[in-house]
């Protein structure tokens, strides 16, 4: 049995001790920046990092989870150039990142950063190109050398410069390995606490919409979304005798552009054309109905008829809920 600790105070340490804690407390690489985009003039290259105002980290492992914090320590990109495309089909390149342990670290260099280096490890061009293999990345960088895509670029034929449009990213967040976080005041019967949920942190992406929605329309199933509910109170007033009368009613917020939500409308009373509005209006009768017709994302027309057929005169008031994708 061998016990230690990394020393840094003159001691010898290896790669695998280093941070070997730090890698078993989590899963997944990419703590922050090193986002892959366009060089600006566009060409056969690409920029890694250096944004301003976002750090770049990184957690490389090797095959023996050997863990390898990579920084950006400077504010300028890493730049990578592009193999030139093939001219008859595309391909798919990885970006990555890797530490070639070949290079042996010396005191003189500060960070290794002669160890650290980023690279476009191209694929094979094919009709329907696949990004590159495990073996294709280790015979590029070197079989033993640890390494995280970051990024995947597809490179048409013919191509001569690399756009946004054309870059995958492949950054894997890294997240606390299960059963890390154990306080008792988080979990509660083996769950997290709702008291333990800061606000604003379930957004409506997060939750698995199939367990709570299904919708259908021309009775086919259509697929499942983040759905938002809103609802609301209005009126419409009738100061002279007519069959009908309409009001518009703006939803609070737009729904998802190019979608209908779902509208009902409810009569909940009425009152004088003269009365100011009440959230009590008079019960005693409900011989009026409402329909929600025009309905676009932003909203819809409310339209009020008597049920005999007889004319409108006064107010009346109704409510409403929508339901639809955000």
């Amino acid at each position: 049995m061998a016990l230690g600790f990394p020393n840094s105070n003159g001691g010898r340490t290896t790669d695998s001790a280093l941070f070997h804690a730090l890698g078993n407390a989590f899963v997944g690489s990419w703590i922050s920046g090193f986002r892959v985009r366009q060089a600006s003039p566009v060409g056969m290259n690409v920029l890694i990092g250096g944004e301003n105002g976002t750090p770049d980290d990184l957690l490389v492992r090797d095959a023996m989870s050997a863990t390898f914090p990579v920084s950006n320590l400077s504010t300028q990109p890493v730049q990578a150039s592009v193999t030139t495309a093939n001219s008859a089909n595309p391909r798919i390149d990885a970006v990555v990142i890797y530490i070639d342990t070949n290079v042996a670290a010396s005191q003189t260099v500060a960070n290794n950063e002669n160890r650290t280096k980023a690279v476009v490890v191209p694929g094979t061009p094919a009709t329907n190109p696949s990004a590159p293999t495990p073996s294709q990345i280790k015979a590029k960088i070197g079989a033993s050398n640890p390494y995280e895509v970051i990024a995947e670029i597809r490179v048409n034929a013919g191509t001569t410069t690399i756009l946004d449009s054309v870059i995958t990213d492949r950054r894997n967040p890294a997240t606390l390995a299960d059963g890390r976080i154990n306080r008792a005041e988080m979990f509660k019967n083996g769950v997290i606490s709702s008291d333990a949920i800061g606000n604003d942190i379930v957004l409506p992406r997060h939750l698995k919409w199939s367990d709570f929605i299904q919708a259908k329309r021309d009775n086919t199933n259509q697929p499942v979304e983040p759905v938002v509910f809103q609802h609301g109170r209005a009126r419409v007033i009738v100061p002279t005798e007519t069959i009908e009368s309409t009001t518009a009613v703006t939803f609070p917020k737009i729904f998802k552009s190019g979608t209908v939500p779902t509208v009902i409308c409810t009569y909940n009373g009425y009152g004088n054309a003269s009365d100011q509005w009440t959230d009590s209006p008079n019960p005693s009768w409900a011989g009026a109905t409402f329909g929600a017709v025009g309905v676009t994302s932003s909203g819809f027309t409310a339209r009020c008829r008597r049920f005999d057929g007889a004319t409108l005169r006064g107010t009346y008031y109704f409510s409403w809920i929508a339901i639809g994708a955000t």
